[in-house]
Parts: C-alpha cells; structure tokens; sequence
C-alpha cells in the first residue's frame, strides 16, 4: 500500500486511522507483553531476526534524484514471525522521506504519523511503520517495504537508519519483531544505510576548473 494514500486518509479523517493505528499498537503491546511474561518465567525462543536497510553502503545521488531504499528482516537463526513495528530515524536536512510501498504479503500494514509532519519531527525525521501478519507467519528472509526518498543537499555522508526508539514521539513506538511461538521480541541488529549527495558532475568540473583559473591567476600575481 503507498504511504501517499495514508497521508491522504488521514488528512480525511484522521480519527479512523488513529483507531486503525490504536488496534496495530495495541495488538503487538499484547504480544510484547506475553513475550515479557514467558521471559521472566524462563520461556525463551530461538528465532532472531536482523532488520536491515539495503543497499547499506553505496548509495550514491545528487540534489533533487530521487531513490529508494529496502528494508528487510533477515533470520540470523531459523524461526518465524508475524507481526513488526519499526522506527525508522534519518536527518530531514539532507533526506525527504516520500513514502514506501508494502510488501503485499502482509494482511495489515500502516504508518502511525509523527508528530510536526513526516520529515520534520524535533531534531531528527522519524517515522515508524507496523506490520501484523494474521494469516501466517513469515518463515524465510522477508522485504517489509521499498523506501521512496528524495536527495535534498550536498553531503559528505549521511544515514538512513533503523532505530530502537523514535526520540521525537513521547510516547512512541519501539522496533519490535514477534515470534509468535513464544510471543516474544526475537530482533537482534537493527542497520541502516549511508547516502551521499553528491554535486552534478558538471558542477564539479566546473568548480575544478574554477580553482585551476584562480591558481594560475594567484602565481601570476606572484610574479
């Protein structure tokens, strides 16, 4: 499902997916909160998954491209799982998150809205998305949603990064992937992504150009 039809739903009528998002939240707290129980008695699972951005390095745009990133679980042991919340955390200066298509294996999936807009939350961007698969679990290697994104300024190096918690959302979600064999969080890494903006190759020639000149243009003086 695009992310653009969420902002559009919500702009309609936020309460119906404030409920929608309310059932997500509340469904996977059930689940986290039968998996703590199972933890403090001694239950445990062998499931771990790896949440990952890809491509992870790499990634290489100019002011204005647009691109996309994936995000993946991946199992480091065998298991499955079947319902996640994601907290995703990037630098809006530099990248402008434009939505994101699910993958279309999953019965339920949704973005709750950060507080200030999708790119502009406090300090940081944050975003999360929840994922709840009813029907069946996820048992092999898995793309959870392609990214679309827009390259806004020049940069050396920046990140687009899975996080544990969105700093900017009081309360907010938190990464979570579920197991639901023991109905506990079985996620172990969480990585994301580097982006570097580049100039336009032409830009760059040109300003190469225009330090040789001004070199030339300084020994002559010095003459």
């Amino acid at each position: 499902m695009a992310f653009s039809a969420f902002i559009s739903a919500a702009r309609r009528g936020r309460g119906r997916e404030e409920t929608k998002e309310k059932e997500v939240m509340r469904y996977i707290g059930i689940l986290a909160g039968i998996g703590l129980l199972l933890a403090v008695t001694g239950t445990a699972g062998a499931t771990t998954v790896d949440l990952t951005v890809e491509p992870a390095t790499g990634t290489t745009v100019k002011p204005g491209d647009t691109f996309t990133l994936d995000v993946w679980a991946r199992f480091a042991e065998a298991g499955q799982w079947n319902a996640a919340d994601i907290v995703f955390e990037w630098d809006p200066a530099y990248i402008q998150l434009d939505g994101g298509t699910f993958n279309p294996a999953f019965s339920m999936a949704m973005w709750p809205s950060p507080p200030g807009g999708i790119n502009d939350a406090w300090n940081d961007g944050d975003a999360g998305c929840s994922v709840v698969i009813f029907m069946s679990n996820i048992t092999d290697d898995t793309r959870i949603i392609t990214l679309e994104l827009t390259a806004l300024n020049l940069v050396d190096s920046t990140r687009f990064d899975i996080v544990l918690n969105a700093a900017a959302y009081s309360p907010g979600p938190t990464t979570m992937v579920i197991d639901p064999t023991t109905f506990l969080d079985c996620h172990r890494n969480l990585s994301g992504a580097e982006v570097k903006i580049v100039p336009e190759p032409v830009t760059m020639a040109g300003l190469m150009l225009g330090i040789g000149c001004l070199a030339r243009y300084v020994r002559r003086r010095k003459v």
